[in-house]
């Protein structure tokens, strides 16, 4: 599914928009709680928690909150600390808001906060708290969910270019995996662009906000570590995105797609765990669009780190044996050695290390590292040019060429120098990756002179997009898989490096291999081709993903069908797609069905259908 595209133009909420019953009580709370409230504070968010209660969060920005719950009733009261007639008031604990029980709490708070209670439990006016009730369900109209059909539902309370809160607005909508969509806003004196989740409502399943229908969650999903002021941004547009969801019509019902397999390799162990560690990074990639959904962690949190913990323990006990530590710079994790210790305690046997590997440029950094890992490790660096000119353009780090090289140096000395073997019977690997981009696809033979002597192999890849959303850095700087191709495996002369199959689809790698003879489609890679694009990994690949217990799995870039499977000879082992942005920007006619006769007639035609037929059963 496509990304909804919306216009810049700023426009009003229409006149006939629904109200939602949670914006009138915000407004109506407000007014009533203006003169207990102290003067940088405001209602800060407003959720639903009952048919007739509703829990408010108030407090300044930036700081701690307290939690009150509203009651109205006309039977038995229900539990709280203050009543009145017709409305009773209480409190809740948060880890992240004050404790009105707890002698630390400021006396200003606890004296604001039993002011508003009396305020909650006896009102001047009356305020209706009841939700409306759900029409019966033969009067529901049913509509799957997806990114067109709720960005349309939503339209009468927030429709594209309206501002939502401070202005912020409704700026981009993109399907985020198979079962959330991203609402991106977007603000006129900002480069930023949160997003927000929306997804069908799964109580089994942790979020921010929840409606009826829907669970609203936001990133920045590592605590107390992040930049304090995104994060109150994001909570922001969450609680005021729940209030319009809950505005819209209550007659539709969505349905969602079926559920997506579970992680893991189906029936066995799961071949790896990857435990994404957000510290900062500060590259800024040109093909990378991560970190606009994840928030590097500035700290650890301890409940955080308690996740990633139970989350290791769990892989090591189902039997994974191999961990892959990636994020951010995992290396910039505050807390990334003492997880590594306790991987290794765990016991897993082999870790694998992706990271840009800048901070090993510091020889500490270096030794700790190697110090930390069992005896078997792979270290993948990743390399966008062979000289700081076309590295550091990648990169857009000035010295990241230069300090690479430093870090290079450090690992290779301490595992061995050959890249095979190290101290203590230690087997240690270092193996340079590339992302092909447009500002580097003519470098590719010098790289291929620059790290050959230097790690035990190359690994060159293309670049996928991390989001589906229109900024995301891949519609810039993609290069068609044909040129890719070209670059690597230049007519007349050997291979530079190795692009897996899949990445490249197998129509387009046999009309490269025919044009100049390159080995790029037999039986031995169709064997180890990607079975599914990058972008859709963590989905497919068949290893557990760890954010931290609950927290938000990797991204899933949205794609296109291949229209030409049913007529193709080599469907059986093609991804059967590209990615939406790849057909946004290049189209499709490089795709073209390759013929049965087109194999049969080939010299190595019967092994290479021998080989399709195999790998076809056994999908």
């Amino acid at each position: 599914m496509q990304a909804v595209r919306v216009n810049h133009t700023t426009t009003s909420s229409p006149s006939s928009a629904r109200t939602s019953a949670l914006i009138t009580i915000r407004g109506a709370a407000r007014a009533l709680l203006a003169p207990a409230m102290p003067p940088d504070w405001d209602l800060q968010s407003i959720d639903r928690i009952g048919p007739e209660s509703v829990l408010l969060e108030l407090g300044a920005r930036g700081l701690p909150r307290i939690l009150l719950e509203w009651h109205a009733y006309s039977g038995d009261p229900p539990p709280s600390v203050l009543r009145g007639p017709d409305y009773a008031a209480g409190y809740r604990e948060r880890p992240d808001a004050w404790s009105l029980d707890d002698a630390d709490t400021p006396s200003e708070v606890k004296r604001a906060a039993a002011a508003m209670l009396h305020l909650l439990a006896r009102p001047p006016v009356p305020v209706a708290l009841h939700a409306e009730p759900p029409p019966p369900a033969d009067e529901l109209e049913l509509r799957p969910f997806g990114c067109e059909e709720l960005m349309r539902w939503l339209a009468p309370t927030l429709a594209p270019g309206h501002e939502l809160i401070d202005g912020w607005r409704l700026d981009d909508a993109y399907p985020f995996g198979p079962e959330e969509v991203a609402v991106a806003f977007a603000h006129p004196t900002s480069d930023e662009e949160p997003r927000i989740k929306v997804r069908l409502r799964a109580d089994s399943r942790p979020a921010a906000h929840r409606t009826e229908q829907f669970d609203v969650l936001y990133t920045l999903p590592f605590g107390r570590g992040v930049d304090p002021e995104r994060a109150e941004l994001h909570r922001q547009l969450a609680a005021e995105l729940t209030l319009h969801l809950e505005a819209c019509d209550r007659r539709v019902r969505f349905q969602g797609p079926p559920r997506a397999p579970g992680q893991g390799a189906a029936g066995g162990v799961p071949s790896a765990h990857n435990l994404a560690l957000p510290g900062p990074c500060y590259q800024h990639c040109s093909f990378c669009a991560v970190r606009e959904e994840i928030d590097p962690a500035i700290d650890g949190d301890p409940a955080y780190i308690a996740a990633l913990e139970r989350d290791l323990a769990a892989a090591a006990a189902r039997g994974t044996r191999v961990l892959r530590v990636n994020g951010l710079e995992p290396l910039r994790a505050s807390f990334v050695f003492d997880l590594l210790d306790v991987a290794r305690h765990e016991g897993f046997e082999e870790f694998h290390i992706l990271s840009t590997f800048l901070p090993a440029a510091d020889r500490a950094v270096a030794e700790r590292l190697v110090r930390s890992l069992p005896g078997r490790y792979r270290f993948y660096v990743p390399i966008y040019g062979s000289c700081p000119e076309v590295h550091d353009a990648v990169t857009g780090l000035p010295g990241s060429f230069a300090t690479l090289m430093r870090a290079v140096r450090n690992l290779r000395e301490l595992i061995g120098g050959s890249s095979e073997g190290g101290e203590q019977g230690r087997q240690g690997e270092l193996i340079f990756t590339t992302v092909l981009t447009s500002e580097n696809l003519g470098d590719v033979r010098a790289m291929a002179d620059l790290v050959r002597p230097l790690g035990r192999w190359w690994e060159v890849h293309l670049p996928f997009p991390n989001t589906s959303s229109r900024r995301d850095g891949y519609h810039q700087v993609a290069v068609q898989m044909s040129r890719a191709l070209q670059a690597l495996y230049p007519a007349g002369w050997a291979a530079l490096g190795d692009l897996p199959l899949g990445e490249v689809v197998p129509c387009i790698a046999w009309a490269h291999q025919r044009a100049t003879g390159h080995a790029l489609v037999t039986p031995e890679r169709l064997q180890r081709r990607q079975r599914e694009p990058s972008g859709t990994y963590y989905q497919t690949i068949g290893f557990t993903h760890s954010l931290g217990g609950g927290r938000p799995v990797a991204f899933t870039a949205a794609t296109t069908p291949c229209p030409h499977l049913d007529r193709c000879a080599l469907s059986q082992v093609c991804p059967g797609k590209v990615y939406t942005a790849y057909a946004q920007r290049f189209g499709l006619d490089e795709l073209r069905p390759v013929a049965l006769a087109e194999l049969q007639q080939h010299p190595a035609g019967p092994e290479l259908l021998a080989a399709v037929a195999a790998e076809a059963a056994t999908a």
